[in-house]
């Protein structure tokens, strides 16, 4: 009977985080999670945040960290991580300590590469936001990237 009991109470606490799981619909809710994370890096870094179907946070992973001015966007470590969290969609969230929020060349190479990898699992990468030191923050879906772009 315990293992019941144990198996029910854990039921019920996933339901609760999912109830209590910000929804990331929009560049300040993804911002509000990752800006304490994030914003006063010295050396790049990047975070996956996984989302179900309704945009709530079901998990945030950190990818990978790298040097004063380039990371990498590990795409096999994404798309396993979507698939373990059972994940819809994912958010990549990665900094710039430049201060300079804006992608470079590499940030769209890769941001295409993740795209696509992520659409032959059925995941949808929802957006790529970059924080800057200091506040600043561009995203790919809010600057129509994705509709521009022929190759993706």
């Amino acid at each position: 009977i315990q293992p019941k009991i144990k198996a029910a109470f854990e039921l019920y606490k996933r339901g609760l985080e999912v109830v209590n799981a910000p929804v990331l619909d929009k560049v300040p809710a993804v911002l509000k999670v990752m800006r304490p994370v994030m914003s006063d890096l010295e050396h790049e870094e990047v975070h996956a945040l996984m989302v179900d179907r309704g945009l709530h946070l079901i998990r945030k992973v950190k990818i990978s960290s790298g040097s004063i001015s380039q990371s990498i966007i590990d795409v096999n470590g994404v798309a396993r991580q979507a698939l373990l969290a059972r994940a819809s969609g994912v958010i990549l969230v990665h900094n710039h300590p430049s201060g300079r929020a804006k992608p470079g060349e590499k940030d769209i190479t890769q941001t295409r590469t993740l795209k696509d990898a992520l659409k032959l699992i059925d995941v949808t990468l929802v957006d790529h936001v970059i924080v800057a030191y200091g506040g600043d923050a561009y995203s790919f879906a809010e600057e129509k990237f994705y509709k521009k772009s022929k190759k993706i």
